[in-house]
C-alpha cells in the first residue's frame, strides 16, 4: 500500500490493539494528520470553510475572525483577497497567460492558511500579509520574465541571485524599489520630455538628480494631458502634483505603491511647485500642519527600510518555499536557496529598528483633557443635535436634490437656534449640519457632522489611553461592550488581539474608569438612535456614522478614526515642534504612553498589572515590550535602582529567604571590588555607583517571568532573576 494511502486512512481504534476513548481516539486523528500534512504533499481539496468563493475566484471572499458570508446578494463582514492584479508588463495576474502563476500563489496562499505550511491555522492578518508578499513575487518574476518564465513554470525557476536581488532592492526603499518602479517612471519621464531614452548613468542616481534636470522635466510634465493636477484644497492649493492615478498607470502599478516615503520624495524631486518646504509634506493634507510623522525632505531621499522590516519580508518568502513539496513543479525549491545569504546581502541597507519616540507628556494629557472636556460639557448636546436632525431631515422626501438641501439647511437652522443648544452656538458656532463645498471644509470650519467626530474621537482617547489598546481591539467593539457590576464598576468587553489561534481570538473583560465608560454610552446611543431612524442595524460596531448624505451609514473604519483624530488635534491647537509639524495621535501611540507612564511611576511594582492591562500572557512580554521602547539609558537606571534597592535589602539582614542566585552573585561581585565582605562597610554612594556602572557595561540584567497555576495556566505571581555577565557568556 502506497504511504500516502495508508497515512490518509481513517484511525480504526476498536482493531488497532489499543482501546482507546473516543476523546483520545480524536486527539490521535489529528496528531496523525498533522504529521501527514507535515511530511506528504497535500492530495485534498483545495476547499475550506474559510474560503467562501472557488478557489480559482479572481476575488477570493474569507471568513472574518469565523464570521461572514453573502447576505442578499453582497458580501458581509469577510475579508477580500484581489487576485486580478496589473503586472510590470501591463497585463494582469488573471490573464490566461498567466494562469500558472496565479494558480501556483493562489494554492500557496490556502495552504498557509489551511495550517498546511506551518502546521496551525495562521491568523487572518498574517496572512493577508504573506499573502501579498506572495503576489508581489510574482510580480518580480513577471518584471524579469525573459529570465524566469512565470507563464510556465510561475516561481519554480527562483534562484539564489534572484532572491538575493529581491531582497536588496527591497531593503533599499521598500517594494517600489524592487520592482524598479522609480527606474520606470524616469525612462517614461525623460523620453517623453527629451525623445530619447534615458541615459543609463541616471539610473544610478535615482534619488539625488540633477536640479535643472527634474526642471527641465517639471515644465514637460505640468503642460502634459492629466499628468499634474492642481491641490484642490489645504495649506498648498493650487500648486501642481502628479496624479498618483497617471503615474500608476505609466508604472504598471498599483497606486498604493506610489504613497510610501521614498516614492513621494522621489516624485519630488519634480514637483517644483512644494520644493521651497524642508519637509516631505502629503500634497493632500486636510490637517492644518504636517504631521509629527512627516520627515526631512532629504532624509527621506535617503532612507532605506529597517531590518524587522527586511526580516518580515523574508520570513514570508521563507513560508512560501515551504510550499515546494506540495506544489514542487511550480514553487521554488528551498534546497537551492538561502534566505540566510539573501538577509546577509541586504544587512549593509537595511538599518536597526529605533524606538518610535515616546508621545510627549504634555501633548498626551492635553489630548486626555480635551476628550474629557468635550464628552463632559458638549457630548451629549451634540449627540442630541445630530439626531434631531436626522429623524426631521428623514422626513423630507420628493424633492430635487437642490431643494432637499436647502430644507435641510432650513431644518437646521431652526434647530440650533433652541435655547437647548444655545452652547453650542456660543463655544463652536456651528452654522450648518455638513459642510458639502471645498470652501467649507477646511480644518477651520466647524459644523454638527464634524463636531460629532470629535465625539468619536474623544471616546476613542478615553478608550485607547485609560484602557490601553491596539486598532484592531477598538475598531472591533460591538455596541454592548461595557458591563456595570454592582459594588466594582464598569468593564469594557472586547477580543483581545493577538490572541488568535486561526480565526479564534480570546474573549476578556477589562476594568475601565467611569469616564470613558461615558464616553462609550455617548458613541452607544449615537448608533443605536441612527438605526432607530434609519431602520438600520450596526448592532455590531461601537463606532457608526452617515457618510456623504445623511442615510447613508457606515461603519467607521481605521483611517476615518485616524481622520477624526487629526481633526481633534488641530481643534485643540496642540502645540507645533520646530518644523511646525503638529502630533496627529494614533491608538497605538496613546497605547504606548499609558503603559510607558505608568511603568515609569510604579516601577516593578506595577509590572504585572501593565501585564494585564496590556492583555499580555507572561510578564516577560510586557518587560520586552518596555525595553524595546524606553531609551537605553532610562532602562538601564531603573534596572540598576531597583538592583540597588534588592542588595540593601540582603546586606542589611541576616535572615532572609531564598535569595535569587544572580543577585547573590552580583552581591558578592561588589562586595569583591571593595575588598569586604558586606556592603555595610562601603559608603553608599559609592557601592550604588558601582552597581549603576555594571548595568551601564551590561554586567547584568534582570528578566521578568510569569509564576502559572499548574492547572489553569493562570498568571499567580512574578519573579525576577538577576543574570550576571558570567551567565550571558556561557549562555552565548
Amino acid at each position: 500500500m502506497p504511504r500516502n494511502e495508508a497515512l490518509s486512512m481513517e484511525l480504526d481504534v476498536t482493531t488497532s490493539g489499543v482501546d482507546l476513548p473516543p476523546g483520545e481516539a480524536a486527539e490521535v486523528i489529528e496528531i496523525l494528520k498533522y504529521a501527514r500534512n507535515r511530511v506528504l504533499p497535500f492530495d485534498g481539496l483545495f476547499q475550506a470553510e474559510w474560503l467562501l468563493t472557488d478557489i480559482r475566484a479572481l476575488t477570493w471572499h474569507t471568513t472574518r475572525k469565523g464570521k461572514g458570508g453573502l447576505v442578499s446578494g453582497r458580501w458581509v463582514g469577510t475579508e477580500k483577497i484581489e487576485w486580478n492584479q496589473i503586472l510590470p508588463n501591463g497585463h494582469y495576474l488573471g490573464d490566461e497567460q498567466y494562469s500558472p502563476l496565479l494558480e501556483t500563489l493562489q494554492k500557496t496562499s490556502f495552504l498557509l492558511r489551511s495550517g498546511m505550511l506551518t502546521g496551525k491555522p495562521v491568523g487572518n492578518r498574517h496572512w493577508k500579509y504573506v499573502t501579498t508578499t506572495l503576489i508581489n513575487l510574482g510580480r518580480y518574476m513577471v518584471l524579469h520574465e525573459h529570465r524566469y518564465k512565470p507563464k510556465e513554470y510561475a516561481l519554480s525557476l527562483l534562484d539564489q541571485s534572484g532572491l538575493n536581488h529581491f531582497v536588496v532592492e527591497y531593503a533599499k526603499g521598500g517594494l517600489s524599489l524592487a520592482l524598479e518602479i522609480p527606474q520606470r517612471i524616469l525612462s517614461y519621464f525623460y523620453g517623453s520630455a527629451f525623445g530619447q531614452a534615458c541615459p543609463e548613468a541616471l539610473y544610478s542616481s535615482l534619488f539625488s538628480l540633477d536640479d535643472r534636470l527634474c526642471k527641465e522635466i517639471y515644465e514637460w510634465a505640468k503642460d502634459a494631458q492629466n499628468l499634474m493636477m492642481p491641490i484642490k484644497s489645504g495649506a498648498y492649493k493650487g500648486r501642481r502634483v502628479f496624479s498618483v492615478v497617471a503615474i500608476a498607470k505609466i508604472a504598471n502599478c498599483e497606486q498604493n505603491l506610489l504613497v510610501n516615503q521614498k516614492m513621494r520624495a522621489f516624485l519630488r524631486q519634480f514637483e517644483i511647485e512644494l520644493q521651497e518646504h524642508d519637509l516631505l509634506v502629503p500634497a493632500n493634507a486636510v490637517t492644518r500642519h504636517p504631521s509629527h510623522k512627516a520627515p526631512l525632505l532629504k532624509d527621506a531621499l535617503s532612507a532605506s527600510l529597517t531590518q524587522n522590516a527586511v526580516t518580515a519580508v523574508t520570513n514570508h518568502i521563507a513560508l512560501s518555499l515551504s510550499s515546494h513539496r506540495h506544489l514542487p513543479g511550480k514553487s521554488p525549491n528551498p534546497a537551492y536557496l538561502s534566505i540566510r545569504k539573501a538577509r546577509t546581502h541586504a544587512s549593509q541597507w537595511g538599518f536597526p529598528a529605533g524606538r518610535t519616540p515616546l508621545m510627549p507628556v504634555d501633548i498626551g494629557l492635553r489630548y486626555l483633557n480635551g476628550a474629557l472636556t468635550l464628552v463632559h460639557r458638549y457630548g451629549d448636546l451634540a449627540v442630541s443635535l445630530y439626531l434631531e436632525f436626522l429623524r426631521q431631515a428623514k422626513e423630507v422626501s420628493g424633492l430635487s436634490a437642490w431643494k432637499t438641501q436647502a430644507k435641510h439647511r432650513e431644518i437646521f437652522a431652526s434647530l440650533i437656534g433652541v435655547p437647548k443648544y444655545a452652547l453650542l452656538r456660543s463655544d463652536f458656532d456651528i452654522g450648518q449640519f455638513h459642510a458639502n463645498t471645498h470652501a467649507n471644509k477646511g480644518a477651520e470650519s466647524m459644523d454638527a457632522h464634524r463636531l460629532i467626530g470629535h465625539v468619536v474621537a474623544s471616546c476613542v482617547i478615553l478608550i485607547a489611553i485609560l484602557k490601553p489598546s491596539r486598532d484592531e481591539e477598538l475598531l472591533e467593539l460591538g455596541r454592548d461592550c461595557i458591563s456595570l457590576i454592582e459594588g466594582d464598576g464598569y468593564y469594557l468587553d472586547f477580543a483581545l488581539g493577538k490572541s488568535n489561534v486561526g480565526e479564534a481570538y480570546e474573549a476578556t473583560s477589562k476594568p475601565i474608569p467611569y469616564k470613558t465608560a461615558k464616553a462609550i454610552e455617548l458613541v452607544k446611543g449615537l448608533g443605536k438612535g441612527i438605526d432607530g431612524i434609519l431602520g438600520t442595524d450596526t448592532s455590531d460596531r461601537l463606532f457608526v456614522l452617515p457618510g456623504k448624505g445623511v442615510a447613508n451609514i457606515k461603519g467607521v473604519g481605521k483611517n476615518g478614526i485616524n481622520r477624526k483624530l487629526d481633526l481633534f488635534g488641530d481643534l485643540l491647537g496642540i502645540r507645533l515642534d520646530d518644523h511646525q509639524r503638529r502630533w496627529y495621535v494614533r491608538v497605538h501611540e496613546m497605547r504606548k504612553f499609558f503603559l510607558l507612564l505608568f511603568f515609569w511611576q510604579g516601577r516593578f511594582g506595577v509590572l504585572d498589572a501593565a501585564r494585564e492591562i496590556a492583555g499580555h500572557t507572561d510578564v516577560e512580554h510586557i518587560y520586552r515590550y518596555m525595553e524595546a521602547n524606553y531609551p537605553r539609558e532610562s532602562f538601564t537606571e531603573i534596572e540598576a535602582d531597583y538592583a540597588v534597592n534588592c542588595l540593601s535589602s540582603i546586606d542589611q539582614y541576616t535572615q532572609f529567604g531564598e535569595v535569587d542566585s544572580g543577585l547573590e552573585r552580583l552581591r558578592e561581585m561588589v562586595c569583591d571590588h571593595f575588598g569586604v565582605s558586606s556592603l555595610e562597610f562601603v559608603p553608599t554612594g559609592e557601592w550604588e555607583q558601582y552597581v549603576r556602572d555594571l548595568r551601564e557595561d551590561d554586567h547584568f540584567k534582570l528578566e521578568p517571568h510569569s509564576i502559572k497555576a499548574a492547572g489553569d495556566g493562570l498568571v499567580e505571581d512574578i519573579a525576577i532573576s538577576f543574570i550576571v555577565s558570567e551567565c550571558l557568556s556561557d549562555a552565548a
